[in-house]
C-alpha cells in the first residue's frame, strides 16, 4: 500500500473517498470505567453531553460536549467517567477507500495525524448533522442509503474543513448565532437553554443575556417563539388536530401548546385559524413572501422616511420611524408588540431579526412598489378610511 503523509500536501484527503459503516449511541451511567475498545474500522468518537476522559493507547484527552476524535483500525479506547451525571456519545465507524492506484482499497492507517485538531469550533452544525443521520441510519431502501450517504458528506466536508484550515477564534456573537440556527433547524427536539449554552461554549446566565440582547427574546422565549411559528404554517394547510399540530412543532401538552399560542398571538389556535383569511399572502422588494394583515393596527415603521405610507393615509406605531441603517433594538421593538414591520432596507440580517418579531415587509422608497403591495396598502388606506369615518 502507497504511504501518503497528511502533512505532505494540500490535496492529500482527495486521495480518498469515504464510506459510512453504521452510528451507534451509548450511555454511560455515572461513576462508570468502561472496558477498552478496539476499532475495526475508521471511527469518530463525538461527546454529545457530559464529561470524561478519553484514553487511547498512552494518550489522554478531555472527553465533553461537542469533542470529537478521529481513531483509526487497530486503535483501542477507554472511557473514564466518574461524575455524578451520565455520559452520552456516539460511535461513527467508517471506511476510508484509497482511490488513487490502480486498484482502490481500504486504507487503514491513521487519516487524520492530528487528534485534537477537530475540537475548539462551534458544535452546533455537525450536531444537526448528526441527529439528521442517526434517525435514518437504519436505512431500508437505496434512496434512504442515497440520503444517509449525502448528509455523511457533508459531515466529511465539515470535518476535513475544520482539520485543513488554519485555527481562528471564532467571536461569541457567532457561537451564540449558531445556536438560534439550531433552534431555527431543531425546534421540534427537546431544548433546553443548558443545552444552547453548551453549544455556544458560553455560561447559561451569561447566554442568556446576550441571547435576549440579540434577538429580543429570553432563549425558551424563542424557542416557543420558532414553534409557534410552524404552528401557525400548520394551521394554514391542514385540519389535523391541535394534539397532532403541537406534537409536530415541539410540544408535548397540547394545553400548554394553546395557553402559548394565546400568550403569544391574543387567540387561541382556532380563532386564528379563523383568522388567517383576513390574511394577504404578498411577495416584498426582497422577494419574501409574507402573509400579513389585511387590517393592521400597530405598524413599525424601519427607513428613512415613511411618506409612502403617510400620503396614503396609514399611520405608523408611535407616529415616529425607526432608523434602518442603526442597529435594531430588538427588546424595545418586542415590547412595541407590532403586528406589521415596514421595513425600507435590503439588510438581510436586520431583516431576519425584525421578522422574528412580526410579519415583516421590505420595501425600497426609491422604486415602484410590487402590485401585490399596492393592491394591499391601498386597500389598507380605503379600509381605514372608512373605519375613521
Amino acid at each position: 500500500m502507497q504511504a501518503l503523509d497528511a502533512d505532505g500536501g494540500a490535496l492529500f484527503f482527495s486521495a480518498f473517498m469515504f464510506r459510512l459503516d453504521h452510528l451507534v449511541r451509548r450511555i454511560e451511567p455515572p461513576e462508570q470505567v468502561m472496558l477498552e475498545v478496539d476499532c475495526e474500522k475508521h471511527a469518530f468518537l463525538i461527546c454529545e453531553e457530559g464529561e470524561g476522559r478519553l484514553y487511547i493507547g498512552d494518550e489522554q484527552y478531555p472527553f465533553t460536549t461537542g469533542f470529537v476524535y478521529p481513531l483509526s483500525p487497530g486503535e483501542g479506547y477507554q472511557i473514564e467517567h466518574r461524575k455524578d451525571s451520565e455520559l452520552k456519545y456516539i460511535v461513527m465507524s467508517f471506511d476510508v477507500i484509497h482511490v488513487l492506484t490502480s486498484d482502490p482499497e481500504l486504507y487503514t492507517r491513521p487519516v487524520f495525524a492530528h487528534r485534537n485538531q477537530l475540537n475548539g469550533y462551534p458544535y452546533a452544525p455537525l450536531s444537526g448533522l448528526l441527529e439528521q443521520m442517526y434517525v435514518i441510519r437504519n436505512y431500508k431502501t437505496d434512496a434512504e442509503y442515497s440520503h444517509l450517504n449525502a448528509q455523511f458528506q457533508k459531515w466529511m466536508e465539515i470535518i476535513i474543513t475544520r482539520y485543513t484550515s488554519p485555527k481562528k477564534e471564532q467571536s461569541m456573537e457567532a457561537r451564540l448565532r449558531s445556536t438560534i440556527q439550531y433552534v431555527d433547524d431543531h425546534y421540534t427536539e427537546e431544548i433546553t437553554v443548558q443545552k444552547l449554552a453548551r453549544l455556544a461554549e458560553i455560561r447559561p446566565v451569561q447566554y442568556t443575556i446576550l441571547f435576549r440582547q440579540l434577538t429580543g427574546h429570553k432563549p425558551l422565549d424563542y424557542v416557543n417563539h420558532v414553534r409557534i411559528k410552524h404552528a401557525k404554517e400548520w394551521l394554514r394547510k391542514s385540519d389535523e388536530p391541535l394534539r397532532d399540530i403541537a406534537s409536530r412543532v415541539g410540544f408535548k401538552d397540547e394545553y400548554y401548546f394553546s395557553r402559548r399560542f394565546r400568550q403569544m398571538t391574543g387567540l387561541s389556535p382556532r380563532q386564528y385559524d379563523r383568522s388567517i383569511q383576513q390574511q394577504t399572502l404578498v411577495q416584498d422588494w426582497m422577494g419574501h413572501e409574507v402573509n400579513i394583515p389585511v387590517n393592521p393596527e400597530r405598524i413599525m415603521y424601519y427607513g428613512d422616511s415613511a411618506g409612502d405610507l403617510l400620503m396614503l393615509g396609514i399611520p405608523v406605531l408611535g407616529d415616529q420611524t425607526y432608523d434602518a441603517v442603526a442597529p435594531v433594538k430588538v427588546e424595545a421593538a418586542v415590547v412595541m408588540n407590532p403586528d406589521l414591520i415596514i421595513f425600507d432596507s435590503n439588510n438581510e440580517q436586520q431583516y431576519e431579526q425584525l421578522s422574528h418579531i412580526a410579519p415583516t415587509l421590505a420595501y425600497n422608497s426609491h422604486a415602484m412598489l410590487t402590485s401585490e403591495c399596492v393592491v394591499w396598502a391601498t386597500g389598507l388606506a380605503n379600509n381605514l378610511r372608512l373605519n375613521s369615518g
